[in-house]
Formats: structure tokens, sequence, C-alpha cells
């Protein structure tokens, strides 16, 4: 029995990254909310855990819930600076309304690709969006548990490109769109299908899907 639990756990665990995994190439968006609610679960947890550790008592868990709110808070603190959503804000900061068409509970993931990806997924992806467009440009914002240290951003359409991902299997670059925003090399990597219904009325227009490289270029390339 005491040998079972381990396999038991150590399977369950392998099962759920497979899912996991096989979510994200079916819909990267039902798989960043499930891991979305499944990290903010496991803050909840934690904090519930250290507070009844320290007073096992009802007081305890109140103390718990308190902590859980404060790792939260510490946890989207970093991810505003180390995501890159402060250095948007600081550019692109939106406290007004926003008139124009409006999709929620959207996610994706926010930062600067490099030849290793977008860096960290839990500082990267973006849950609980807001995404918007209108004739002007692109607005961003986080719904009330994801606001804390994520200010609003408008980004104007003079500052948006489009830009096919280039550091991802070429499969994913059927599923995935990266939005270029302002000049810093900033990126939002949207689900395709989403980014063009997003984009649709008055985003500019999506780049093409690569194609496959012909036979010929990829002998050349593997001689080389």
């Amino acid at each position: 029995m005491d040998v079972l639990l381990p396999i038991a756990i150590i399977a369950g665990l392998i099962l759920y990254v497979v899912f996991i995994v096989w979510l994200v190439m079916r819909n990267m968006q039902a798989s960043f909310l499930m891991l979305a609610a499944l990290r903010l679960v496991v803050g909840l947890i934690i904090g519930v855990a250290i507070g009844f550790g320290l007073l096992p008592s009802a007081a305890g868990l109140l103390l718990g819930v308190v902590f859980a709110v404060a790792l939260w808070y510490g946890a989207a603190f970093l991810r505003s600076r180390l995501g890159k959503w402060s250095r948007l804000a600081r550019q692109f900061r939106h406290d007004g309304d926003f008139a124009g068409r409006r999709w929620t509970l959207k996610t994706g993931l926010l930062g600067v690709p490099t030849a290793r990806g977008m860096g960290h997924p839990l500082i990267a992806m973006q849950a609980w969006l807001t995404l918007g467009t209108d004739k002007g440009g692109l607005y961003l914002s986080h719904n009330l548990i994801g606001r804390p240290f994520h200010p609003a951003v408008y980004v104007p359409w003079d500052q948006v490109k489009m830009v096919r991902p280039e550091n991802v299997f070429r499969w994913f670059q059927k599923l995935y769109l990266d939005i270029a925003l302002g000049t810093d090399g900033i990126v939002l990597r949207l689900d395709r299908k989403f980014a063009a219904k997003l984009l649709a009325e008055h985003g500019p227009a999506l780049p093409p899907v690569a194609a496959p490289a012909a036979p010929a270029a990829r002998a050349k390339a593997i001689r080389a």
C-alpha cells in the first residue's frame, strides 16, 4: 500500500501532463484557463496550509486566506514586471472607458520572443483577458482576478504588427499568431482562430501560415 500511493500519484501527474499537452495542441484557450484555475487553487491551498499550520483553528484558516491573497498579489506583481505587462503599460496605459467590441475570458502569452520561447509559461501566460478592437487600436485588460498590477492598455494600430511565430514548431504556426505591440519587441501570442476573429473588423491582415519547406531546400539545409 505504501508503494502503490506514490505510483498512483506519479501516474496521475503523467496523465495530467499528457492531457494538458493534448489540450494545448487542440485548444490553447481552454488549456490556459485550466492552468490559470489550477494556479489559483494551488495558491489557495498553500496559503491555507501555512495559516492552519501556524494556528490549527478557525483563525488559522482565516490567516491562510490572507496568506493566499498576499501570495496571489505577489505573483501578480512578478508577472507584471517579468512578463513585460508593466513595460507595455508605461507606453500605452489606458485609464478611460473602451466603447469598442470586446471578448472576455481570453488567454495568451505576453513577452519578448527568444530562441528559447516566450519565457517561463507561468510568467508569460495571461489568463482571464479582455481584448477589444475599434477604429483606433487594440485594447487589452484583465478581469478583476488578474487586474492587480496589470492596468488596461490601448495600442494604436500603427503600433500593431502581425507576425508569424518563428520560435515554435512549424505545425504550431498554424495554431498561434504573434501580435507585436509597440517597438520594444513585446509580443502577444494568441490562438490563431481567435486572432482572426478579433482582428477581422479593424485590425491589419493576418500573415499567411508558413508553408512546408520544399524537399530541395530541406536537403540543402541538412547539408549545411
